[in-house]
Formats: C-alpha cells, structure tokens, sequence
C-alpha cells in the first residue's frame, strides 16, 4: 500500500488571493507533485508529492515560484500537526489544531 508523502507550508504575508491562486497552478505543474492546494484563508499550501526523495527539489522550486510572483512572502514549513485521537476536518483542515 502506498503512503501519501504530504507537507503543510505556511505563506507568511500572502494577502493577493489571485497570486495565491498563480501560486497553487505552477506548484501543480512542477513534475514531481501529485496535487498541491493553497487555502488562501489560513495561508497554508499542502503538497502532495510523488516520491519522498523529492521532497527538497520541489520545495526549493516552489520557493522560486513563491518569490517570483510576491518576492514579500515567506514559505516556511508548518509543523504542526494533531495530536488528538479524533480529528475534526472540514476542507483538510483539522478544527482542533489548527
């Protein structure tokens, strides 16, 4: 069985929901994602990538796309994750963490 290799980033200073919008469709085309998804609200993107070991090649690319569309914000790796035995999700977003 395969397991889902996902990371949360946070877009520190995002505030154009149609940059965000440029954002989520060139990291999906970056060959390497399986499905990346931007919630604008939280300013969290959620990539979904298609082999562990290119987990830093995307990032550094999706790093470039960030800056090159709003050179102000910041991608930095949200490590937050549930610690609670039954997890609350509405739109992928857990309601007790988050």
């Amino acid at each position: 069985m395969n397991q889902k290799i996902v990371r949360k980033y946070t877009l520190e200073g995002l505030d154009c929901a149609g940059c965000a919008g440029k954002i989520e469709n060139q990291i999906n085309n970056l060959d390497l994602v399986k499905e990346a998804t931007l919630d604008f609200v939280h300013k969290i993107i959620t990539i979904e990538f298609t082999q562990k070991d290119s987990i830093d090649d995307v990032l550094e690319r999706s790093k470039q796309i960030v800056h090159a569309l709003e050179p102000h914000v910041q991608m930095k790796e949200n490590k937050k994750t549930c610690s609670k035995k039954i997890c609350i999700r509405r739109f992928g977003l857990c309601w007790v963490c988050r």
